[in-house]
């Protein structure tokens, strides 16, 4: 198991990411999973067992409102990136530096 560990991700990892917000290690990811997991599955509900419905549709409207943003924003991006700035579907050379 400890080899298989470093063989995915010491051998094969980009060691530019080992920096980078919870992509040193799977760790974090692991944790946010099963922390959430836990939430959804048992507080959650024994929480709201003897309560009430929230009633969230106010801030669903919002929610909803800054995802559509945040979609044509990333869309946006997207295209600045790839189409509209002389990228090579076909022949790109691959970036090594260190730069994010």
């Amino acid at each position: 198991l400890t080899r298989y560990y470093e063989l995915v991700f010491q051998d094969f990892g980009d060691p530019r990411t080992n920096d980078w917000f919870l992509l040193g290690s799977p760790m974090p990811g692991l944790t946010i999973m099963v922390s959430y997991l836990y939430f959804v599955l048992s507080w959650g509900p024994k929480y709201m067992a003897h309560r009430k419905p929230y009633n969230l549709t106010n801030l669903l409207i919002a929610y909803n409102f800054f995802q559509v943003c945040l979609s044509v924003w990333l869309f946006w991006e997207a295209m600045d990136a790839a189409w509209w700035n002389n990228y090579s579907w076909r022949c790109q050379s691959v970036d090594w530096s260190r730069s994010p």
